[in-house]
């Protein structure tokens, strides 16, 4: 955890404390959200240079050898994100930003809206790698479930809060 600065967790914390963190411990009896934030950051932390190399890139061909059948994320509307990994989303994301683009309007919003199939990828392409990304994907699966029980139209800013977020976390760590 002392490889991540105080104004990085500060930012992923003000980044989720809002939305999903408080959201679990008021629907579940699950853990505060304070402990999920630290299950978070400590999940972060233990993750190997070359792990948190897995979990933020990874083109299409350097998925291919893995066998493990993942390729980058198809955006119906948009096309083949960058990466297999967050930064390929966090990169669309950013776009969506800087833009000013209205989620319901984007692709990658739309696709949010209309279905879990992007959430899903993330758990199950995390869960295929090997060490700490494994328990990343149930971080992940956690929170996604969460969000997967809100209104739809709510999903898309959920999801970018959540995903930035950790996005940032695993940036700042390598």
């Amino acid at each position: 955890m002392s490889d991540l600065s105080a104004s990085t967790l500060d930012h992923v914390r003000t980044q989720l404390d809002p939305h999903v963190m408080s959201q679990e411990h008021a629907t579940t009896n699950t853990s505060p959200p304070a402990d999920m934030f630290l299950r978070l950051v400590t999940v972060v932390s233990s993750l190997s240079r070359d792990e948190s190399r897995h979990v933020l890139y990874e083109s299409e061909a350097e998925r291919h050898p893995s066998g493990d059948g993942f390729t980058v994320y198809h955006v119906p509307g948009h096309g083949d994100l960058t990466h297999c990994g967050l930064a390929g989303i966090a990169t669309l994301l950013l776009d969506m930003r800087q833009h000013h683009a209205d989620p319901a309007r984007h692709p990658l919003g739309i696709n949010l809206h209309h279905g879990d199939w992007l959430m899903d990828y993330i758990v199950s392409r995390l869960a295929a790698l090997p060490g700490t990304p494994h328990q990343l994907s149930a971080w992940f699966q956690q929170v996604f479930d969460l969000v997967k029980s809100l209104p739809r139209c709510l999903v898309p800013c959920y999801f970018e809060a959540i995903v930035s977020a950790v996005h940032v976390l695993v940036l700042t760590s390598i």
